[in-house]
């Protein structure tokens, strides 16, 4: 009830609003200040297309020999040695690499605390 009475005094504070005046007519544009012309239709003429001479027959072309065929591959050497006798070299002594990091330190965020007493 209270909600009704309060929008009820508000609406009788106000007075109605005013008839509002329709705007007035747009003056006609004068020739000066045409800028654009009406657009032409869409449609366009087409012209026919003329009609093409038949082409003169060519003479035929003269075909080039064909060349001659490509050498034979040559022979693989018979003195390569294939990976099934592969030997290591015997100059050659790897030797495993040392570990490059130090080790983290322990727990999460440096050392633990000591316990409580």
């Amino acid at each position: 009830m209270r909600f009704q009475a309060l929008i009820l005094s508000l609406y009788e504070q106000h007075e109605p609003p005013a008839a509002i005046a329709p705007p007035p007519e747009p003056e006609p544009p004068s020739q000066e200040l045409v800028l654009h012309q009406e657009a032409k239709s869409g449609w366009r003429a087409v012209p026919k297309k003329h009609e093409r001479k038949p082409r003169e027959p060519r003479a035929p072309k003269v075909k080039m020999p064909e060349p001659p065929p490509p050498p034979p591959a040559p022979v693989p050497q018979a003195n390569i040695p294939s990976w099934a006798s592969w030997r290591p070299n015997p100059l050659y002594h790897p030797q495993p690499r040392q570990a490059a990091a130090p080790a983290p330190p322990p727990g999460l965020f440096g050392p633990p605390s000591p316990p409580p007493r």
